[in-house]
């Protein structure tokens, strides 16, 4: 199922998950030359973010989540339900299932990180992609930036979708600096682009259609971009703090 190298690579964790259409992403480019506008510091950007998604104490709150909905991909047939749960400290499980075709996944029960395909069949995550799954999918990343990246700068701004864009320049420990773009105006996440590993490539995701769940805006439609195309998430439903069972996120159900 070719639909499972789009799935191996997805990150949707981050509160900041949402996205454009194709038009949109052309249409990025360099925004106002930077002596015609104020560059805001890496504090001034963060604290907006938070403050435009609920605030430190609402997303400090967050001790579960789940996310269900569609996903449609850039090839034909590459369609079919998603569900995403994440429990604190940092277990994940996404999953993938496309009717007529079987289903994949892709997680981390506390101890490994794991996929899991008919046409792969179970593989252990290794170190560097690891990591980048570890830390996307922490709903509580955007108060957490300064403890999950080493160096924080910002950057050149940009016009995503005709919106301005302030954006920062992130690294960590493993290699492969995060760009995020945050909307100059109401302080969200736009986008995002990375490259967990050579193998994988970079990889671009877009944020848009936020909304509030218990206090938190949480973006409801995703696009992902990488070296395959284009897939998108569309979410019906997002919940946070239900009550989920560690053996949800087993890997051990995985190996067949």
């Amino acid at each position: 199922m070719k639909y499972v190298a789009v799935f191996l690579i997805l990150i949707v964790g981050s509160i900041a998950a949402g996205q454009f259409s194709t038009d949109r992403v052309a249409a990025q480019s360099p925004a106002a030359p930077e002596s015609a506008q104020r560059q805001p510091g890496v504090d001034e950007v963060l604290d907006n973010y938070v403050k435009a998604l609920g605030g430190k104490e609402a997303i400090a709150r967050i001790n579960s989540r789940v996310m269900k909905g569609r996903f449609e991909g850039a090839k034909l047939g590459d369609r079919g339900i998603v569900e995403s749960y994440w429990k604190s400290p940092d277990k994940s499980l996404f999953v993938l299932e496309v009717p007529g075709r079987g289903s994949g996944a892709q997680g981390f029960d506390g101890t490994i990180g794991f996929s899991a395909d008919p046409r792969n069949g179970f593989r252990e995550m290794s170190a560097n992609p690891l990591v980048h799954w570890k830390r996307n999918n922490d709903p509580q990343l955007p108060i957490k930036m300064k403890d999950y990246f080493t160096r924080l700068a910002p950057i050149a701004s940009q016009s995503i979708g005709g919106q301005n864009a302030s954006c920062l320049e992130l690294t960590a420990p493993v290699p492969s600096p995060d760009t995020w773009c945050f909307d100059s105006r109401s302080g969200l996440l736009l986008s995002r682009s990375f490259e967990p590993s050579a193998e994988i490539g970079k990889i671009e995701i877009l944020y848009e259609d936020y909304r509030e769940v218990e206090g938190v805006k949480v973006p409801f439609l995703v696009r992902q971009i990488n070296r395959t195309g284009m897939t998108t998430f569309k979410y019906d439903a997002v919940q946070y703090n239900v009550a989920l069972e560690d053996s949800k996120f087993e890997a051990a159900k995985y190996r067949k």
